[in-house]
């Protein structure tokens, strides 16, 4: 089984949202962060090919990114879980995934350091920032079955925006071959 983990894209400025007196869980994407997220999941697309079942923290911000994510892979329902809320533990998402059952490949969308917590955890067994996540990066990790446990996963890839977003962008044949 493939986890895809996929970090919320730019955000509105967290300082600035909170003179508004409006819960953080509520602070979107900046409509760049939607621009950028959209080529971004066009480029995972090219590289993962499918999602099997998507799911998200419920603020507005993450779920935004997952809309767009499901939006690029056809369409997905996404499944809102509070164990990708950023003060959950990673034991959670790791028992949310086992209740899922074998999918091929399944991708969460996320904040951080929860993120890089559960990543580290799943990777060597600490939640430690083994990996570096940034705003709109994804990374894949592989595991045998559905044991999703600390220090069971392998790390196949990890994805920098910029370099998601280039994949996106059309190969043109050059000459210079």
């Amino acid at each position: 089984m493939k986890l895809l983990t996929i970090r919320h894209g730019r955000a509105e400025n967290a300082d600035e949202f909170a003179r508004t007196g409006v819960s953080d869980d509520l602070r979107p994407l900046t409509a760049d962060g939607v621009a950028r997220m959209r080529l971004g999941a066009a480029g995972l697309h090219r590289v993962v090919g499918d999602i099997h079942l998507l799911a998200s923290s419920s603020l507005v911000r993450a779920r935004q990114t997952a809309d767009i994510v499901a939006a690029e892979f056809g369409g997905l329902a996404i499944t809102e879980l509070q164990a990708l809320r950023s003060e959950a533990a990673p034991t959670d998402l790791a028992d949310w995934l086992r209740d899922a059952g074998a999918k091929e490949t399944i991708a969460v969308v996320g904040h951080e350091s929860h993120l890089t917590d559960l990543v580290g955890w799943l990777l060597i067994g600490d939640r430690t920032d083994i990996v570096e996540i940034k705003k709109g990066a994804a990374v894949m990790l592989e595991t045998d079955g559905v044991n999703w446990s600390k220090g069971s996963a392998r790390l196949l890839w990890a994805l920098a925006p910029r370099q998601m977003r280039s994949l996106a962008e059309p190969i043109t044949p050059t000459d210079s071959c």
